[in-house]
């Protein structure tokens, strides 16, 4: 986790160096597990159907992860902003 910041002040970074540290960043939000995701999309569904079985009322999306395509492009952006 430590290196993640390093990843995305580095201008010479890769984008898939910082797809995979955004990845990693995002896992580390929203895991409560140690156990390591296949992808943030397969997160996002699982937080869905863990959400879906406590909600009482309305679900609220914003409580899920991004999908794994809206990771990379915020990633991008905020590599782009940073150097």
């Amino acid at each position: 986790m430590q290196d993640i910041p390093e990843i995305f002040n580095n201008p010479k970074s890769t984008y898939t160096d910082i797809e995979r540290a955004g990845e990693r960043f995002i896992f580390a939000l929203y895991s409560n597990t140690k156990k390591e995701e296949s992808s943030l999309n397969k997160m996002r569904y699982d937080c869905f159907n863990r959400l879906v079985g406590q909600a009482n009322s309305a679900l609220l999306l914003s409580k899920l992860p991004p999908t794994t395509e809206a990771a990379h492009r915020h990633c991008r952006t905020l590599h782009q902003v940073q150097t």
